[in-house]
Order: structure tokens, then C-alpha cells, then sequence
């Protein structure tokens, strides 16, 4: 026997009464007993709630899937960590470095054309964005950048140096902490000085207090400009330092340019326009004079083999691949050279066997 509330008054009366010993009212208006506990559920009920279970999280699994890029990008800016590329170098040659300057310098013209300061600011605001993004999936190592030395200056009677690496964007690269004397940049810079051609790599900083900000200039239209970057360098190095004698001199004597090409005692010039000149295999050649006359003597090979070249489409597209590689690979004199050996040999093959198909034909006309 248990007490019950009766529906009626309230009160308490058992439930075995017939009618409520307090107003009377009849045993239909007393509840049933209320069972207190979990029950044990049913077989089907388990199975239902296990079939429910996988349907929602085959539904959640589905809807993950179909996440837009822009959602992506929301969620991200609310905090919630998205997975990160595993790449330790942010870019690891020359073309990519001028890929990663141009995320801020190629925003200087609509800077400079927006109507206020508003809009200006904007421009401003969506390079330090795309910096940022960057940075955020490469990570800040750097590896084969190319730039010339614009500042270079000691301090404490000689005990720190401080470096500034200017690149053909304007940007530039210097130390965040002057390197002390000893120390491997310290060493690394004591034979060189303003205007060398360089090559480094380390590590790009952030401001000490700056949040996410990496590009350190004074002002708004200086970081699309001329951005200024501080870099804690594992290694600076000129091409004279960083490359194999034995390994130019046996390229050397695969390519010596013609002595044609060298008769007419003129200054060696490149087969193109050195004020035009953008990517960093041209930029390498302009500044070498070795290298320009061995460019100029390639064009005119190039030229023999295209005239008589008897599938030109066939010889445009070796040739534009060859030449797309050596825009993303060469980043020192000694893969330009290897280079330029490697492409006169495949063309003086062309030579060879136009000659030779002209010998044949001369001889069969003749019998």
C-alpha cells in the first residue's frame, strides 16, 4: 500500500481507498500510482535509440563535410583551431619569395588610388590579412631568399653587426637583435659588404608586441612600399661562398660560349633587357657577366635550332618547360651554368640531325 495525492483536495489517501477520506471524492479521481525509478527498457526500445544514435551522427559526419570555404574561414576567426599544413619552410626559393612580397607590394597602386582614408586603410588592412594567412599555413622559415645588402653597420667598437637585404620588390630584411661577434651571421658578413648579391634563410619574426603583425614599416603606405621584415638568419651567403669551384669549372668547359660571340670586344650583354629584368634567374644573369655572355650565346644557338627545327610545336613546348624550370630551380650561378650546358646540348642535337637529314637528302638526290 502506498499514500497518493488525491486530484481533487490534494490530500494524502491511500490508494487501495475507495474515495478520498478528506472530500469524498471517488476512487477515478485518484491517480494511479506513480511508478519512481528508471524502468528497464525494452529490447525495441534499445534498438530504436541505437538507430537514432547512428542516424545523428551520420547526419553531423555528412553536414562536416559540406562546409563552405567561407564557413571555414568564420569558424576559424572564432577561434576554433583548424588543421594547420605540417610544412616547416614557408618558401624555399626565390620565385616563391616574390610571391610572398607581392601579397603586400602589388596593393600599392590601389592604396595609392583610393578615394579616402577609409578605403586606404582597408587596402592596408587586406595585406597584413594575406601576410597573416600566409604565415599562418607555411610557417616562418625561410630558405634561398635572394637580395643585395643595402645596410650593413657595427655597433659597441665592433662587437654586433646589423644587416638590411633589399630585394627587387623593395622589401627588406634585417636583424631584430644586432648579431654579436662570433656568432655565425657575425661571421657570415665579415667579407662582405653594401650592394653584394646575397642569399639567406632563417627564420621571419613577429613584433615583440604586435599581436599578428609581421611587417614592421612606420607607416600604412611604407608596408606596401617598401615592407620591412626582421629575420633571425641561420645563414647569409653569396654565390662565390655558397658554390662548388670544381663543380662551375666542369660546367664551364661544357659551355664555353662561342668565340664569336666575343670577338667584337664589346661589354657581354644578356639576350634580353636587364631593366626589365623580374624573376631571380634574370636578375642572377644581369649581375654576372659570365653569365650574360653565355645567355647571348645560347639565344643564338636557339635561333639555328628553331629555324630548322621540323616539329615547332613540339620544340616550343620543350623549350618553355625547360625554361619554366629554370624560373623555379635556379637560385645560384652554378644551376644557371649546369643549366645553359644542359640546353646547348639538346639543342646542338637539333643542329646535329637537321644536318645530318640534309646530308642524307643531298646524297639521295644526287643518286
Amino acid at each position: 500500500m502506498a499514500l497518493i495525492k488525491c486530484q481533487e483536495c490534494f490530500g494524502q489517501v491511500s490508494d487501495q481507498a475507495p474515495v478520498c477520506p478528506h472530500c469524498g471524492a471517488p476512487s477515478k479521481m485518484i491517480p494511479s500510482v506513480m511508478v519512481v525509478g528508471p524502468k528497464k527498457p525494452s529490447k525495441t526500445a534499445k534498438v530504436l535509440s541505437i538507430i537514432v544514435v547512428l542516424s545523428i551522427g551520420a547526419w553531423v559526419a555528412s553536414n562536416s563535410q559540406k562546409i563552405s570555404p567561407m564557413e571555414n574561414s568564420k569558424v576559424e576567426a572564432q577561434g576554433s583551431p583548424l588543421p594547420r599544413p605540417s610544412s616547416t619552410l614557408l618558401l624555399s626559393n626565390p620565385a616563391d619569395q616574390d610571391a610572398f612580397e607581392q601579397v603586400r607590394t602589388s596593393r600599392l597602386g590601389e592604396y595609392e588610388q583610393a578615394p579616402n582614408e577609409i578605403q586606404a586603410s582597408s587596402v592596408f588592412n587586406h595585406a597584413n590579412a594575406g601576410t597573416n594567412a600566409l604565415m599562418a599555413t607555411a610557417g616562418p622559415n625561410v630558405k634561398n631568399w635572394v637580395g643585395v645588402i643595402s645596410g650593413l653597420r657595427t655597433s659597441h667598437g665592433g662587437t654586433d653587426v646589423h644587416v638590411e637585404i633589399k630585394t627587387l620588390n623593395n622589401a627588406v630584411y634585417a636583424t631584430e637583435d644586432d648579431a654579436a661577434a662570433g656568432s655565425k651571421t657575425y661571421r657570415d658578413l665579415s667579407n662582405m659588404q653594401k650592394g653584394m648579391r646575397v642569399f639567406f634563410s632563417g627564420t621571419l619574426l613577429q613584433k615583440r608586441h604586435g599581436g599578428q603583425e609581421w611587417e614592421r614599416s612606420a607607416t600604412e603606405k611604407g608596408s606596401l612600399k617598401e615592407p620591412e621584415f626582421r629575420v633571425a638568419f641561420t645563414s647569409i651567403g653569396t654565390s662565390a661562398v655558397t658554390t662548388d669551384s670544381e663543380q662551375i669549372a666542369t660546367a664551364k668547359e661544357n659551355f664555353s660560349p662561342h668565340p664569336a660571340s666575343q670577338s667584337d670586344g664589346a661589354s657581354p650583354h644578356p639576350s634580353f633587357n636587364c631593366a626589365k629584368a623580374h624573376s631571380p634567374p634574370e636578375v642572377l644573369i644581369c649581375s654576372d657577366s659570365e653569365l650574360m655572355a653565355l645567355d647571348n650565346d645560347l639565344a643564338q644557338i636557339y635561333a639555328q635550332a628553331k629555324a630548322v627545327a621540323i616539329d615547332k610545336k613540339l620544340f616550343a613546348n620543350e623549350t618553355r618547360r625547360a625554361w619554366n624550370w629554370r624560373q623555379q630551380n635556379c637560385t645560384d650561378n652554378i644551376c644557371l651554368i649546369s643549366w645553359f650546358a644542359d640546353r646547348k646540348k639538346t639543342l646542338e642535337k637539333i643542329l646535329d640531325e637537321a644536318q645530318s637529314g640534309a646530308a642524307q637528302a643531298g646524297t639521295a638526290a644526287k643518286t
